[in-house]
């Protein structure tokens, strides 16, 4: 069993990419304690068991309550096995439905390596012509600035502005004075210009 957990985690240690970055440290870290954990139980525990461990030790005190009540769930489970098993036909169907659910299931599921984090900052880029003047798009930038503005959750917002086009964003004020998280559909606003556009 060890040697299996080691072979599992091990592979997400050498992957490439991003994955490969966020779980190497944790691959490893729990392989290797795996390793440590089977060789423990399987040289120290045994020399710790036959020194600490006396035999009647189990059947009094709290050692004896803990393994009564160990045994009692042991015993519910049984019944509840047992019960279970007279009635195939009845597990089978369900075990049916569950496979047959699995692929619908991983197909509308979302899927991403990380859950998307709200970190309080929209940024927005205005494009404009090549042959565009400063002044022209200063046109562009001030219709972002207002549709920034335009929410009330904007906190604070700053502009980076050349002739070609700029880089903007809105910093939202913190949590508990906003309802909407800088998640929303509703922050992918266009501007009302040609060519600029707001987006989160």
């Amino acid at each position: 069993m060890t040697i299996t957990l080691a072979a599992v985690y091990t592979p997400v240690a050498i992957q490439g990419g991003l994955t490969g970055a966020l779980f190497r440290e944790f691959a490893f870290t729990l392989a290797g304690a795996v390793i440590v954990s089977g060789v423990v139980a399987l040289t120290l525990s045994p020399m710790m068991g036959s020194r600490l461990l006396r035999a009647g030790d189990t059947e009094k005190g709290f050692a004896g309550w803990i393994n009564r009540r160990f045994d009692a769930v042991r015993s519910a489970y049984t019944r509840a096995l047992a019960g279970t098993l007279r009635y195939r036909p009845v597990v089978l169907v369900l075990w049916g439905i569950v496979v047959a659910l699995v692929v619908p299931f991983y197909m509308f599921s979302q899927q991403e390596l990380a859950p998307v984090e709200d970190q309080g900052v929209v940024f927005g880029i205005v494009q404009a012509a090549p042959n565009s003047t400063l002044d022209q798009t200063k046109l562009f930038t001030t219709k972002v600035y207002e549709v920034y503005k335009s929410f009330p959750e904007a906190g604070a917002t700053f502009q980076i502005t050349s002739p070609t086009g700029g880089f903007s964003g809105m910093v939202t004020k913190p949590w508990s004075e906003r309802n909407k998280t800088t998640s929303s559909s509703s922050w992918r606003r266009r501007a009302s210009c040609p060519r600029s556009l707001a987006s989160g």
